[in-house]
């Protein structure tokens, strides 16, 4: 789902399952405005569980630290809010919450203005 949002295979999984980025300064030069946005979003240290079909987790979980990836692929790819604003949301969310402290109300706006930057779309 990265490689689709990024537009390439910038996103790779390693055995333990553990996401690299590896696009150059100059393939990042040539994404589009909501691929950058995905690419900075994404780009950072957080741990994040992944599962698909939890009964536990819609979208995503502050709490549990988790992302449901089949609900995240049910939001498609047009326009507003998609897959992979959905995903940069999750994954935004859970990096100010692990990496700033900050609680759920001001992780939860973080995650919308990352929503903005990869589609553009406010809601």
């Amino acid at each position: 789902m990265l490689n689709e949002g990024l537009g390439g295979k910038y996103a790779s999984v390693d055995k333990d399952g553990n996401v690299s980025l590896n696009a150059t300064e100059k393939q990042i030069a040539g994404f589009s405005d909501e691929q950058k946005g995905l690419y900075d979003t994404i780009n950072g240290d957080v741990t994040i569980s992944v599962s698909e079909g939890s009964d536990s987790v819609i979208i995503g979980s502050y709490a549990l630290e988790e992302i449901d990836i089949s609900d995240v692929e049910n939001f498609g790819t047009g326009e507003g809010a998609n897959k992979f604003s959905a995903f940069g949301h999750e994954v935004k969310e859970q990096q100010s919450k692990q990496s700033e402290g900050k609680g759920y109300p001001e992780a939860h706006a973080d995650g919308e203005a990352a929503e903005k930057s990869i589609t553009g779309y406010t809601r």
